[in-house]
C-alpha cells in the first residue's frame, strides 16, 4: 500500500509521519504517483543530493512555502550541520550553498526559470551542456523543480502545519 510505505519512509528518515505525508492520504492514488517519482529521484536520477536538497530549499523560499522552509532548515541542520544564520544567508543568496561548481551553475538555471518560465534561453542550456549535463538532466532539474514547487503550493494552500 503506497500510503503504508510512505508512512514507513518518513518514520525511518524523521522518526516521524510528516504532516506533509499525511496530506498524501486524502487521495492514495495520486500518492502512488508522487511516491515513484521521489523515488526516482533519490534512487536513479543523475541529480546529485546536494543540488536535489538546496534546489528543494531555493524554491521553497521563492514560492514562501513556510512548511517546506522549516522543514529544509532540519534537514540541512541534521545532514550538514548547517546553523539557523547560514541557513538564512543561503536563501538571500543562494551563491553560498556548499555545491560544486557544475551543481551551482544547475541550481542558478533552476532558480532563473522557476522565477520566470520565459527565461531560460539557448545560451543556458548550452552552458549547462558545457558543464557536462545532457538535455535529459536539464530536463530532469526542471521536472524536479517544478514537481517540489506544485508540493509547496499544496502545503501552502492547503495550510499543512509545520512538524517542528
Amino acid at each position: 500500500d503506497a500510503i503504508k510505505a510512505m508512512y514507513e519512509g518518513s518514520l525511518k528518515k524523521f522518526g516521524i509521519v510528516l504532516n506533509g505525508m499525511k496530506m498524501h492520504s486524502i487521495n492514495p492514488e495520486t500518492s502512488k504517483i508522487y511516491g515513484h517519482l521521489s523515488q526516482y529521484y533519490e534512487k536513479k536520477s543523475n541529480l546529485s543530493d546536494p543540488f536535489r536538497l538546496f534546489s528543494n530549499m531555493m524554491i521553497a523560499n521563492i514560492d514562501q512555502s513556510e512548511y517546506c522552509l522549516v522543514l529544509m532548515e532540519n534537514v540541512v541542520h541534521q545532514k550538514l550541520n548547517i546553523s539557523k544564520e547560514q541557513f538564512n544567508a543561503m536563501l538571500d543568496d543562494p551563491s553560498k550553498a556548499p555545491l560544486n561548481e557544475t551543481d551551482m551553475a544547475l541550481l542558478e538555471f533552476v532558480i532563473k526559470v522557476i522565477k520566470d518560465s520565459k527565461s531560460s534561453t539557448k545560451t543556458d542550456i548550452e552552458k549547462l551542456n558545457r558543464l557536462g549535463f545532457s538535455d535529459k538532466d536539464i530536463y530532469e532539474a526542471i521536472d524536479y523543480a517544478t514537481y517540489k514547487q506544485k508540493l509547496h503550493l499544496m502545503f501552502n494552500i492547503l495550510h499543512i502545519e509545520n512538524d517542528y
